[in-house]
């Protein structure tokens, strides 16, 4: 019987309830399959803080790097408990970030289906709507503005200012782009075979933005995406339409 350890940070507010549902599904797993999670709980995000001071303390550090997976339910307080808890210990900078950092969680899906028949339900005009929504949003965690420098001060002019860098490395871009852009999802959008009849759709603001945001991001990956899907399209136009049906 295959066995698979499991980090298990149940977090703030509902996290814990939405947790152990999530738990129950693992249950199920085991079941009705021969395999075994080993789950390993941990404190993550406020309730951390409040325990041990940290938000991402090593205790939970040590769990979460000899685990297989890790399972996190959301963190966070509202905006009066939050202050208690120092700014840069709060439990998006001191717990989410630092996570996201040492292990490379890089991309996340955001799938969006709405069949035909459930148009009336949505707020966008049939039209718009056509036969249905199928796409998924792939969104990368671990470059750009959370993750760069971060200044303030006060000016020559005695004004109060911050500056805060934008900043990836090209491997941030081929990891998001390529591995994730250009393959897995196709695996989550339903009714899709082969990756055929899929438009990738590339935004950046590349119009403003610099060379390796912009033109290197889609030289490289329209390269990759002709070559190893040759039967998917790519635009990166911000005039085309936001999404794909």
């Amino acid at each position: 019987m295959k066995s698979f350890s499991i980090a298990v940070l149940a977090g703030d507010g509902i996290g814990p309830e939405i947790t152990r549902e999530a738990i129950k599904v693992l249950k199920l797993i085991e079941e009705r399959n021969t395999v075994k999670f080993d789950l390993l709980p941990a404190a993550f995000g406020a309730c951390a803080y409040f325990e041990f001071g940290d938000a991402f303390p090593q205790s939970t550090i040590d769990i979460c790097d000899r685990a297989d997976a890790i399972l996190k339910g959301p963190i966070g307080l509202n905006h009066e408990d939050s202050k208690r808890i120092p700014i840069d210990k709060q439990p998006e900078r001191g717990a989410l970030l630092p996570l996201r950092r040492r292990y490379n969680t890089y991309a996340n899906f955001r799938p969006v289906s709405l069949p035909k028949e459930l148009a009336h339900f949505s707020p966008l005009k049939a039209e718009v709507i056509g036969e249905g929504i199928d796409l998924v949003m792939v969104r990368e965690l671990v470059g750009g503005l959370y993750f760069g420098e971060k200044i303030s001060g006060v000016n020559d002019e005695g004004l109060r200012y911050v500056k805060e860098s934008l900043e990836y490395d090209e491997n941030q871009i081929q990891q998001i782009i390529s591995n994730f852009g250009t393959s897995v999802p196709l695996q989550y959008l339903p009714g899709r075979s082969g990756g055929t009849d899929v438009t990738q759709r590339l935004r950046s603001g590349s119009n403003v933005l610099g060379v390796l945001l912009g033109r290197y991001k889609y030289g490289y990956v329209s390269h990759r995406t002709t070559t190893r899907f040759p039967s998917r399209s790519l635009d990166d136009d911000p005039a085309l339409p936001r999404w794909t049906s």
